[in-house]
């Protein structure tokens, strides 16, 4: 995928065959996805945390159960089924991850949407008492993969400033700005934005303009990831701060430049699909038009 750059690691020296799984080791332990909130990866092949809702069963916990260290594939089973008119479902969920540094990861859902579990992209399936193996290769190659925009962030609990990371280039200064929420703009006035000094800190000054950014109370989030693609900026921020129904834990930035300035749009968690920096994500507060003071 042009101008995605994949970071890997490689915790064993070849490639292990499709029927077993063993998790990256820096996994053990507690993490922070950017979309499911709290996960748990209690050894080497369990995770605890994924919660997906399927004719009103719900799994919670799930297996590894394939694998392609080559690509980075890893396809979990969901420990429960799902009851669909008493014919019992499998729940399939396959990821691509990348490394980032030990503390933190990304990764994108390698399934279709499934529209019988809220347009999660897993892959539901009756169960077959005769098939006790699955393949990466049939599980893990979606008729329609996700965009670039589509990723989902890991960050291990308790390490979280240890994610920090360079904010996008486009963002690498201090800004004006304006807030779009699709009705009305505020801010226009008096406002301001910056990523000075760290370069991996966004930071700004409610004492000038009070409305929330980035879902965050205080103001202040970090930058722990950005994929480009074309003339887009996909930014994962991460808020160290207070954390409930109205201020996130994570944030995405969709960033670009026009002839006539700097936009970018939010949206909770992950980004949308499809999201574009000039238009007001489904569950995003608005559009930021940015206006450089200095570098």
């Amino acid at each position: 995928m042009h101008g995605l750059v994949f970071l890997t690691l490689c915790w064993i020296l070849s490639p292990k065959a499709d029927g077993s799984c063993t998790l990256p080791p820096l996994w053990t332990g507690d993490w922070y996805d950017s979309f499911y909130g709290q996960l748990t990866f209690p050894g080497t092949s369990k995770l605890a945390g994924w919660q997906v809702t399927s004719f009103a069963s719900v799994i919670t916990s799930w297996t590894c159960v394939s694998e392609d260290t080559t690509n980075n594939y890893l396809l979990f089973l969901g420990d429960q089924t799902v009851d669909f008119f008493g014919m019992p479902q499998n729940v399939f969920r396959c990821v691509k991850w990348i490394k980032i540094t030990n503390n933190s990861f990304f990764y994108y859902a390698r399934s279709d949407i499934e529209v019988n579990a809220n347009n999660a992209r897993v892959k539901v399936e009756a169960v077959d008492s005769a098939v006790t193996s699955w393949s990466t290769a049939s599980y893990c190659n979606p008729t329609s993969a996700p965009g670039p925009e589509e990723y989902h962030m890991l960050i291990k609990k308790g390490s979280e400033s240890l994610a920090k990371q360079w904010c996008p280039v486009p963002l690498l200064g201090t800004f004006n700005y304006v807030h779009n929420d699709g009705t009305t703009e505020s801010c226009a006035s008096d406002s301001q934005m910056t990523a000075c000094p760290s370069w991996t800190t966004i930071q700004f000054d409610y004492t000038k303009c009070s409305k929330t950014q980035a879902f965050s109370q205080e103001g202040s989030v970090y930058c722990v990831n950005t994929i480009t693609e074309g003339d887009n900026y996909y930014t994962a921020l991460y808020n160290p701060g207070v954390v409930n129904t109205v201020y996130q834990r994570f944030t995405c930035y969709v960033i670009s430049e026009t002839s006539s300035g700097f936009y970018v749009s939010d949206s909770p968690g992950i980004c949308e699909a499809g999201q574009t920096s000039t238009v007001n994500a489904t569950d995003g507060s608005g559009v930021l038009t940015l206006n450089r003071t200095r570098k």
